[in-house]
């Protein structure tokens, strides 16, 4: 039973409430999958400033806002560093570095761009989920070739 006042069960056009914390209207439904295509959005253009062949992006979003970015890259480490990774990833580029309070209960967005600008799979790797798991990140949406899948 739905507890919003503007709902009209016959309509069978309406998606159904969503609920961040508390139970939200039928318009605010539609205001946040706005946010959430344009927090994709932003993932795909982070994307193409990446310096490597695979362009990845990736956006961590707090109630539906911006806050925190990053992007695949090369790194120049020292050379004493013993790391199984010569670039960045995009995933601990966006998590290292950002409070903790901003990270918990977060959603991060990544998208990977082919060479042709098409999106294609940018599932977390091993190492990123991990990354994830220990920031209390919540959601995880990541690109495909056919769109966003959540994981």
């Amino acid at each position: 039973m739905c507890r919003c006042t503007s709902h009209q069960p016959s309509l069978p056009t309406m998606k159904s409430p969503k609920r961040i914390g508390i139970l939200i209207s039928w318009h605010d439904s539609e205001r946040i999958d706005q946010m959430h295509d344009r927090i994709c959005e932003l993932a795909i253009q982070l994307a193409y400033k990446s310096d490597d062949r695979f362009r990845l992006g990736c956006v961590i979003a707090q109630k539906n806002r911006p806050v925190s970015i990053g992007y695949n890259s090369m790194v120049k480490t020292d050379p004493k560093l013993q790391s199984p990774f010569k670039f960045r990833h995009a995933e601990s580029h966006a998590i290292i570095g950002t409070p903790a309070n901003l990270l918990s209960g977060s959603t991060l967005y990544v998208a990977r761009i082919g060479a042709r600008g098409r999106l294609l799979l940018a599932k977390p790797c091993e190492y990123c989920q991990r990354l994830i798991d220990e920031s209390n990140i919540k959601r995880v949406f990541y690109s495909t070739e056919d769109g966003w899948q959540k994981l």
